[in-house]
């Protein structure tokens, strides 16, 4: 040992200082005392003993002595717990580093480094920053042995990307079996190490890994090899680095974009590369040049950066013990465990039950609307079955007063920094002392360059408009201008170009308005509604929603989300888990079965003095619905809203159950209402097979003494669910279902309870509603809000339309109240273009309809404002008001073709433009002229015509 530092001893003098300023009671081991000559020396306080006698102590009492191991004096505030030990300079580095086949094949290769650090530290033991290296010796021979773990073992394809070693290597195939290797690991760190020496096993970012396989195979239960008894402590370089946040190596100061080992090696020696990584030899040796660079260096003597390998070990075996133990955790009481002997089986009495004597109605369209279906001309008609014609005369004339009759004036208004905004906003004119109004008021729309009185005509083709917008574009749509842009700068649709003129679409959309402003009240008035401009809307598609759907036994809540993203409203939220994650927050409740939403509830911000609990959400809507008299229903929610309290009070006030997902929690502690069975850790999770469950039940009484059950289910799927049902109670015995397998063609069959097939059915009613409306919804870009909630609403009852079309379409002819529906209904049950096609044709006829309301259709009478004024686009739908009227014969043909027109005088012209002339063609026989009413271009597109060439 001539290497070691001879003055090791006025070190620990130092330390005994340190420890004795910090007024910790040395007295019993060696304090430093400040001698008169300005040095330091060692002074020990004296031992004195009364033996009881003179005789001389036994054997017994010498062998007692020498079997008691000194405990290390107290380190320190700041040092690591083997400060001792690098005081006096008998620790030994050991860089270890190991690399596995995965988790059956294991280690297949060892290697360590052994080194000796030896710190030079300052005056003052809690300056730390001015530790460094006084002298460092690394061994030149390190241990490099590789493992054969036996034949037949497959190594996982994401180790053998990682170092590259396949079971066929020669150094595998002629490798000895771990306990071999092991073995001649702990005989050569016994020869490289001094007999008072220690180890302490470096392995970086090794905590989670390398300790790990150390713990399984020399500590696990039935593992044959052993610790070595002088490897005590452990230091993991990562962690050191990362829980300084003063280290040279740490992200803020050198600004590295990883932790990566050879990124730090890379950084230390001043950018070059290191080969070969991920070779356990190359590995070692980085670690070893990492522990030992000056940035590493004042940290190794740090709190927390040496810690005994027991404590390593003892999180690794309570963390085997989790996970063998969370499946198997006994319920709590009241709890009872579900098992084929024990199974406890309830359903409702026959009298709570839906079927049951005071049942409720089948499920289906109601007799309204069959009584309206069968006196419609077309889909305009169960429209307005749904969405009265009042409707829209309430918003013609809302409109108008909006635009014409209430007084604004113009303010400036401020920004978020405080700052005056270029563009100025309008506001409610005050009214003077006498009543008169204010000199700077004005009307909005007074500065308009062209002006449209609304009329319900005019309101329910815009509204068409949009219909179609959503049928031919769908969510993201391109600008409304480019509906009356002509090729290729837009895409022109004929109908809509007839039917409104650009300037009075957007005319529309800036000023309707569905109430009346003079009439809201102000916020933390008495009766004040945020959505007062809106309210009168909604409430009216949810009523004729509810005229025309018979709600069956099973409901769905969940939430839905109208895409916005201005700031005129408080109550936008953010949730990413949801396809639209900016936007206001709709509480729905729809019809399990069909997906038509029957009520909901449109979040405004947290109400003062009121708890919106998730069970109060869910009894007010089945309340709005009126469907909350009728018992036997089914609930079904997602884990948002499942909980014990839901189910206890739907059973108790409603007569329903209920079915849902529930989120588990770590929570020792159990109360008796709680979730009986824990969330699982991943280590737990994975040491149990997909389609694993376990069930309990908890018996619960009504006020009136009536028993009923709510069952929880634990169910290991691709993660683990959990459900909480009062619907099917019963152990699930043979019930399966079919999912697939990474890296298989086929579906497996794995075991499943009774919930999960229950909640998979009809879970998600409301995501299909929202999934059939994202495709083909009316919404339009906009930052009134109200405007977007009027879309999303609108989309509802299209919706609705649609289930009750096709659900007419299917039924038999003795159910079709003595009529029958139209055979083309037939056509929008086809789920390739079906629902397209349907809302077109809803477009389409509304527009016939609202064009009518305001128009005869005769050429010589005066068109509506809102109309086109100039000559009408040619069409080919046949559907439309124009087509069906003889306003627009032909077809909207390509302009590529020059043709020869021959007139009666017998001139003629070669032309490629379409005429606005009807012209009089000569005929070869003398007939009467049959296509005079066709332009030169059209005509030469009909089938039967030859005049032209």
């Amino acid at each position: 040992q001539d290497f070691l530092d001879p003055d090791a001893d006025d070190a620990w003098a130092h330390e005994q200082e340190e420890f004795e300023d910090e007024g910790d009671d040395s007295s019993a081991c060696g304090v430093t005392d400040l001698q008169a000559d300005g040095s330091f020396g060692l002074s020990f306080a004296p031992i004195t003993t009364e033996p009881a006698d003179n005789d001389p102590p036994d054997d017994a009492a010498f062998d007692a002595a020498e079997d008691q191991t000194p405990d290390p004096p107290p380190r320190p505030r700041g040092r690591s717990d083997a400060h001792h030990l690098l005081c006096s300079e008998k620790a030994v580095f050991i860089s270890f580093d190991i690399e596995i086949g995965g988790e059956y094949a294991g280690i297949i290769q060892l290697l360590a480094e052994l080194s000796r650090l030896y710190i030079e530290r300052p005056y003052k033991e809690t300056i730390y920053s001015k530790d460094k290296l006084r002298e460092v010796y690394r061994e030149p021979v390190t241990f490099n042995k590789y493992v054969n773990p036996g034949r037949g073992v497959h190594f996982e394809e994401h180790c053998v990307a990682v170092h590259g070693i396949q079971p066929s290597d020669p150094r595998i195939t002629g490798a000895d079996k771990l306990s071999v290797v092991w073995s001649q690991f702990c005989e050569w760190l016994e020869e490289q190490m001094f007999p008072d020496e220690v180890g302490i096993l470096v392995a970086y970012n090794g905590e989670n890994c390398d300790m790990k396989w150390l713990w399984k195979i020399t500590q696990a239960p039935f593992s044959q090899c052993r610790m070595p008894e002088r490897l005590k402590w452990f230091m993991d370089p990562y962690r050191v680095i990362t829980a300084n946040d003063k280290c040279e190596l740490h992200a803020d100061k050198s600004k590295l974009d990883s932790y990566e080992l050879g990124v730090l090696w890379s950084y230390i020696h001043n950018g070059k590369n290191v080969d070969n990584l991920h070779d356990s030899l190359v590995d070692a040796e980085a670690q070893t040049d990492v522990i030992i660079s000056k940035q590493f260096a004042p940290f190794i003597d740090r709190n927390n950066s040496i810690v005994p390998i027991t404590q390593i070990f003892s999180k690794t075996q309570q963390n085997e013990w989790k996970k063998k133990m969370e499946p198997e955790r006994e319920v709590h009481a009241p709890w009872k465990e579900q098992t084929a002997e024990s199974n406890i089986s309830w359903a409702p009495d026959r009298r709570d039950q839906y079927t049951g004597p005071s049942g409720g109605r089948e499920m289906g369209p109601t007799a309204y609307i069959k009584n309206v279906a069968r006196r419609a001309n077309n889909l305009a008609d169960m429209f307005f079955g749904l969405l009265e014609k009042s409707f829209f005369n309430h918003v013609a004339a809302q409109t108008n007063k909006y635009a014409y009759e209430d007084e604004v004036i113009e303010r400036t208004a401020d920004d978020r920094d405080g700052g005056s905004k270029k563009r100025k906003i309008l506001v409610d004119a005050p009214k003077n002392a006498d009543g008169t109004s204010h000199p700077s008021s004005r009307h909005r729309a007074d500065n308009e360059k062209y002006k449209f009185k609304a009329t319900a005509g005019y309101v329910i083709c815009w509204v068409a408009i949009l219909i179609l917008q959503g049928a031919l574009f769908g969510t993201f749509k391109p600008p409304s201008r480019t509906m009356w842009q002509q090729r290729p700068y837009g895409i022109p649709i004929p109908c809509v170009q007839n039917c409104m003129s650009g300037g009075a679409y957007e005319f529309m959309r800036r000023f309707i308005h569905f109430a009346d402003n003079s009439k809201r009240k102000s916020k933390g008035d008495d009766g004040y509604d945020s959505l007062y401009k809106v309210r009168s809307a909604m409430n009216a598609m949810l009523k004729g929603i509810n005229l025309a759907w018979t709600v069956g036994q099973r409901v769905t809540v969940d939430e839905s989300m109208i895409r916005y993203m201005g700031r005129a409203v408080e109550y936008v939220q953010y949730m990413p888990a949801k396809p639209i994650k900016h936007g206001i927050k709709v509480y729905a409740m729809c019809c399990a079965v069909s997906g038509i939403m029957i009520a909901w509830n449109v979040y405004t911000g947290a109400e003062e003095g009121v708890v919106n609990t998730t069970t109060k959400i869910c009894a007010d809507l089945a309340k709005q619905a009126n469907i909350h008299n009728q018992k036997g229903r089914v609930l079904y929610t997602d884990n948002y809203y499942t909980s014990v309290k839901l189910a206890k009070y739907f059973f108790e006030e409603f007569g329903w159950t209920i079915t849902g997902t529930y989120a588990p929690t770590d929570k020792k502690s159990r109360a008796d209402s709680d979730f009986p069975f824990l969330r699982l850790s991943r280590g737990a999770k994975d040491s149990v097979k997909r389609g694993w469950f376990r069930e309990a039940v908890l018996e619960m009484r009504t006020p009136s003494g009536k028993k009923y059950y709510i069952q929880a289910t634990t169910w290991r799927d691709k993660k683990q669910v959990c459900f909480l049902s009062t619907n099917e109670v019963g152990f699930s015995d043979g019930m399966t279902v079919k999912r697939h397998t990474k890296k298989r063609e086929r579906r497996d069959t794995i075991d499943a309870p009774r919930a999960q097939q229950d909640y998979s059915q009809f879970f998600n009613a409301v995501d299909r509603n929202d999934r059939d409306s994202s495709d083909y919804s009316t919404t339009i870009r906009t930052n009134r809000y109200y405007l977007r909630i009027f879309c999303w609403a609108l989309d509802r009852i299209i919706h609705a339309l649609y289930v009750i079309v096709c659900e007419l379409s299917k039924r038999g002819t003795t159910e079709r109240l003595g009529g029958e529906w139209p055979e083309y209904w037939s056509l929008y049950s086809d789920k390739n273009g079906g629902r397209r096609r349907f809302q077109v044709d809803l477009g389409i006829a509304l527009m016939n309809y609202g064009i009518g309301l305001d128009w005869d259709g005769d050429k010589d009478s005066q068109r509506p404002r809102w109309m086109r004024q100039s000559e009408f686009v040619p069409c080919d739908c046949e559907k439309c008001f124009f087509c069906l009227h003889g306003l627009t014969n032909g077809i909207a043909h390509p302009r590529n073709k020059n043709v020869t027109i021959e007139y009666a005088c017998g001139s003629r012209r070669r032309t490629n433009k379409c005429s606005t002339e009807r012209v009089h063609l000569k005929k070869k026989n003398g007939e009467p002229l049959k296509y005079s009413d066709y332009c030169r271009m059209c005509l030469r597109m009909q089938p039967d015509n030859d005049y032209y060439r």
